[in-house]
């Protein structure tokens, strides 16, 4: 079929709706269970008890994110789940592929669609007459074929990265934290951040508060507080950046390989292991720790900030009511149990490659989620067809 034949065609002609089946639970009506509980976003809860079998398209009912679109506002939920009254349930129906139903509808704006001014909300009504660009249904299934093997991929990848981190923490916990429990063992010191790193980098000068004149679209990128989450760099895209002259006069030195940066504030403690060489400007809410290599190896000196003894001394020595910081005094002053460098060796390699490990995944799902978000309006336009199936 030619794509000038492809005709756009309601949600609600092309699916089958379940949204009689939901039953909302109250929290402290749930019983634990291995079955997902889902509401508007994703899962909220595991519950006992399940009332779908199979694979079936999520959308969401209210919420804010059906305006700001921060996460899929369209998702599968497969195999045995529970949904509350928050998530429309619908499957596709013989015209009609379910997991391309979920690709066109995040590729939608609906806007149009939308009901209330304070909490945005998608009726059924309305959903219904939400129109989708309908190929043939061997085309449709194509298409979610291509997407969906980026996708899986792209969940390998950080079901992977997280079993690796797992294993690092785990490392960590074993050689390292554990044998302070009743003490520190024989040949150990207690230290400060200030005698474990052997340079603080920070900014020069006041960071720009706002888009102005210091920013730039182009080159160096700078990080703030937000862009590091549980050992990630995330939100890239959102990134701002900063000329040449601004970086040379904003920065001590170029952050290198094994450097562990650090939020002093909202949130506080956030930690990111460095893994390549190259400029990054810091915001006022980052800092960057150097291991001395002296006392102090970078994966230690990483672990060991992400550990719960690290994060409640940095909580104790913050300052704050409505936003909790650490000043960078009071950060260095920050102390930590350090065992012998023989020690720390023994395990650094294997934590080193972990953590590296971790990285290239991230890398590589940056560039399948890329691909996919290319891709995916070329496929579901016609623009690109999939061979074999036009």
């Amino acid at each position: 079929m030619r794509v000038d034949q492809w005709h756009p065609e309601p949600l609600g002609a092309l699916t089958e709706n379940l949204d009689g089946r939901r039953i909302p639970v109250k929290e402290g009506n749930r019983k634990k269970g291995i079955y997902p509980y889902y509401g508007a976003s994703g899962i909220v809860d595991w519950i006992d008890r399940y009332i779908f079998d199979g694979e079936h398209l999520l959308i969401a009912e209210d919420g804010e994110n059906l305006r700001t679109r921060n996460t899929p506002i369209a998702f599968l939920a497969s195999g045995k789940f529970w949904v509350n009254n928050h998530a429309h349930v619908v499957r596709g129906n013989l015209k009609a592929d379910t997991r391309f139903l979920m690709y066109a509808l995040n590729n939608t704006d609906i806007s149009g669609y939308l009901s209330g001014s304070t909490m945005p909300k998608l009726t059924q009504g309305n959903m219904k007459r939400i129109p989708v660009l309908t190929p043939p249904l061997q085309e449709q299934r194509a298409i979610a074929s291509v997407l969906g093997s980026l996708d899986n991929k792209i969940a390998l990848n950080r079901r992977m990265s997280e079993t690796v981190e797992a294993i690092a923490h785990a490392i960590f916990k074993e050689h390292f934290a554990n044998k302070t429990r009743d003490g520190l063992p024989e040949g150990w010191r207690l230290i400060t951040l200030n005698e474990a790193t052997s340079l603080i980098i920070d900014h020069r000068g006041k960071t720009p508060k706002k888009l102005g004149s210091e920013w730039s679209e182009f080159g160096t990128p700078a990080i703030s507080a937000k862009n590091i989450k549980a050992g990630r760099l995330v939100e890239k895209q959102a990134m701002k950046f900063v000329s040449r002259e601004l970086y040379l006069r904003w920065m001590r030195d170029e952050l290198a390989i094994g450097d562990v940066l650090i939020t002093s504030e909202a949130p506080l403690g956030e930690a990111l292991y460095v893994l390549t060489d190259g400029a990054f400007c810091l915001s006022q809410r980052v800092f960057a720790l150097r291991a001395n290599p002296e006392v102090c190896l970078p994966t230690y000196l990483y672990l060991w900030l992400r550990s719960a003894f690290a994060q409640k001394q940095l909580a104790a020595r913050s300052t704050g009511t409505t936003v909790t910081g650490i000043r960078q005094s009071e950060l260095r002053r920050v102390t930590l149990p350090v065992p012998p460098i023989y020690a720390q060796l023994r395990s650094h390699t294997i934590l080193d490659s972990l953590l590296r490990r971790i990285a290239a995944n991230e890398a590589e799902t940056e560039n399948l989620e890329a691909l996919r978000d290319t891709l995916l309006p070329k496929l579901l336009s016609g623009e690109l067809r999939v061979q074999g199936q036009i």
